[in-house]
């Protein structure tokens, strides 16, 4: 494989990573807040100080028994998520994590840019995702 595919599929996956990971920090932040507030403990079961009791609600999430609606369309009702989460993710690949690098391996060099997708017309997009977002 080259390294540009290689680059085009480590990025994305870079980039949810980063998402899920800010994701449970500010989650666990959230309940320590708010358990502060309320006088109790807070999450402190699963993990060290409780960061891992997002992912475990996570996993009891996606354990559950899946309910569908008699009367709901079966494929707008499984789409309708994805079509929800899809543009909020892909704003994300337009946004510059920092300066690029040249990485060598062996005889080989090559510039990498710190941003999910290297796309010339970023606003375009950006507000083409955005008008998706809010129809969808």
């Amino acid at each position: 494989m080259s390294p540009e595919i290689i680059l085009a599929l480590i990025k994305p996956l870079l980039v949810l990573g980063l998402l899920l990971t800010n994701t449970i920090i500010l989650i666990w932040l959230e309940r320590k807040v708010v358990a502060g507030m309320q006088s109790r403990v807070g999450p402190d079961r699963a993990g060290p100080f409780g960061i891992l009791q997002t992912l475990a609600d996570a996993i009891k999430l996606l354990l559950k028994e899946q309910i569908l609606p008699m009367k709901a369309d079966k494929a707008m009702y499984l789409l309708a998520p994805i079509i929800a989460l899809v543009p909020s993710f892909l704003i994300f690949m337009i946004i510059p994590l920092g300066p690029g690098f040249e990485l060598t391996i062996g005889q080989e060099s090559q510039f990498i840019n710190m941003v999910g997708a290297d796309i010339m017309s970023a606003f375009y997009f950006f507000l083409q995702l955005v008008h998706w977002q809010f129809t969808a």
